[in-house]
């Protein structure tokens, strides 16, 4: 397995973490320690059932805190439930789909929290094209609706990643050198590099909206 915390997926069109991997981060200021579950996933162990699964950007992943912090782990302590936090860092409805269809009903919970959230907005706009935002809407086919067993998606991250798609998966590389000719790995809302126009911005709408359908 290459380095960084991500493989791409083929089969979804979007990167995974690797499973069972461990590693101790920094990234805008903040130290933290990095563990995944069987399934690629920040969870203090494995299971294969939920009562509750969240799905979130790295808020809810935990960046900068220990996962004992997350809001995963507050709500198994206060609630006594069965929690799976899916929500990684850098994550919009262009992830929420497929992993809750591939990782999340799977787990059949009671409830999945979505934490949706004004940069939502932005992020689809970096990780699709107004071609594949329109092409999702109509219900043309998109990865994002692509299914595949747990196995084979955990297969694809065990091949790994090149170093150079390490390197530009990680936002924090292309964030720091702030490549204009890489659009679709730079952070959101970087309005330099890419201005805000209307008829995007309600195609990235239209793509929640469906999403959220879904």
């Amino acid at each position: 397995m290459s380095g960084g915390l991500y493989s791409p997926s083929p089969t979804l069109g979007i990167r995974l973490m690797h499973p069972r991997h461990e590693a101790h981060c920094f990234y805008n200021g903040y130290w933290w320690h990095h563990r995944t579950d069987t399934s690629g996933f920040r969870n203090p162990d494995d299971g294969d059932r939920a009562d509750l699964v969240l799905l979130g950007d790295s808020l809810i992943y935990g960046h900068g805190v220990e996962e004992g912090e997350t809001v995963g782990a507050l709500l198994r302590g206060r609630l006594g439930l069965r929690v799976r936090n899916l929500a990684r860092q850098g994550d919009c409805p262009v992830q929420y789909l497929p992993l809750l269809t591939n990782f999340g009903l799977p787990l059949r919970p009671k409830a999945v929290l979505v934490f949706a959230f004004a940069n939502d907005i932005g992020d689809i706009r970096q990780y699709r094209s107004p071609m594949q935002i329109d092409a999702f809407v109509e219900g043309k086919g998109s990865s994002e609706e692509r299914t595949a067993s747990r196995e084979t998606l955990l297969s694809e991250c065990a091949a790994g990643a090149s170093l150079w798609e390490s390197a530009v998966g990680s936002s924090v590389l292309v964030h720091l050198l702030r490549l204009p000719f890489l659009p679709s790995f730079e952070q959101p809302a970087a309005e330099d590099f890419f201005p805000v126009d209307q008829s995007s911005f309600e195609g990235a709408m239209r793509y929640m909206d469906r999403a959220f359908q879904r």
